[in-house]
């Protein structure tokens, strides 16, 4: 009978041990398959050389896992743990941890980071795309002429001008078309609400694209922070008078490539951009101009000049400013080399 009651104590002890494990691993199950949820999407960077615990550290800290430590031991038990990729990743709260752990070892929803600089042309942000390992030149060329893009809710015929410099984190699935997406989204966001508050107040009336076109002007002259806004009215002042706006940038653009001095020829160069035989602004953007010059469009500098000229002399990327033609023959006569 003792023998009887003992294994009945050992069986019932089992019995609760089992249900206990059954329990835990039910508990952990869920924890492993129930997503912390919120519909959140949060950058984690994963670096050569984390370990397993640093990993599912950095996870519980974003707030995309519910443990740490069951992280790790599905990491362990699956043989995961080498596989992890290094990148910065976009991780949604709603993945449950074996969807997390699957994307940090397929790299999926890592980030490329790359900077547009101010100025730049799109066949030249498209070297760069390739350059930096982005999206290739010719894809980034031919998902620009698609003419599928919107500026401020209405389609344009170019994307000239409407990629934004900055700094993009630029998920490595993304296509060329995604990124295009990216960088005008970046321009509705920030130049879009610009324009509309400053609209109502310029020195001359500007369509928003015209306004990006007189921008991608300024930022090719303007070498100097400060010029900006100056030079941006030495060209409302010229369009308000009727005048040509004789820009040098323009003629460079419709060369198609930069010469360091223009000759007299080229400023005789037919093309519907040569500011030199056409009046008005140009058709389109000659470039993508920065935040910066953008600014300087829509508040510029009050002022009566009309002309500006490198000043060699100094050679410090400044202009001599002047009112008049006289004034600014004087100019080259004592500013330039």
């Amino acid at each position: 009978m003792k023998i009887v009651k003992i294994l009945l104590v050992i069986i019932l002890i089992l019995a609760v041990m089992c249900t206990i494990f059954i329990a835990g691993a039910g508990l952990g199950a869920y924890y492993v398959m129930s997503p912390v949820g919120g519909g959140k999407t949060v950058r984690v960077d994963i670096i050569e050389g984390d370990s397993g615990r640093v990993v599912a550290e950095k996870l519980q800290d974003a707030g995309v896992i519910k443990n740490a430590l069951l992280f790790r031991l599905l990491v362990r038990f699956s043989g995961s743990g080498a596989g992890i990729k290094t990148g910065s990743f976009m991780i949604n709260s709603d993945d449950n941890m074996m969807q997390i752990l699957e994307q940090l070892k397929r790299g999926q929803g890592v980030l490329r980071f790359i900077t547009i600089p101010e100025g730049l042309t799109l066949k030249e942000v498209a070297s760069l795309m390739e350059e930096k390992g982005v999206v290739g030149r010719d894809a980034f060329l031919r998902a620009a002429s698609d003419k599928l893009f919107k500026v401020n809710g209405e389609a344009v015929e170019s994307v000239e001008g409407y990629l934004l410099p900055d700094t993009y984190d630029l998920p490595a699935e993304f296509s060329a078309t995604d990124v295009i997406n990216t960088m005008i989204g970046a321009f509705n966001d920030k130049v879009v609400p610009m324009y509309e508050k400053k609209k109502k107040n310029l020195p001359y009336p500007l369509s928003l694209a015209q306004v990006v076109t007189l921008a991608s002007l300024v930022e090719r002259e303007a070498q100097l922070a400060n010029e900006r806004p100056i030079i941006a009215t030495v060209y409302y002042n010229r369009l308000k008078k009727g005048m040509k706006l004789e820009c040098d940038a323009t003629i460079q653009y419709a060369l198609g490539k930069p010469r360091h001095v223009l000759k007299y020829s080229d400023l005789r160069i037919k093309s519907p951009y040569n500011t030199y035989l056409h009046g008005g602004l140009p058709p389109g953007p000659i470039a993508n101009p920065g935040l910066d010059s953008i600014k300087a469009v829509l508040e510029p500098e009050r002022n009566d000049y009309l002309y500006y000229v490198r000043n060699d002399v100094k050679n410090d990327g400044s202009h001599v400013f002047s009112k008049t033609f006289n004034e600014h023959q004087a100019a080259i006569d004592k500013h330039q080399k």
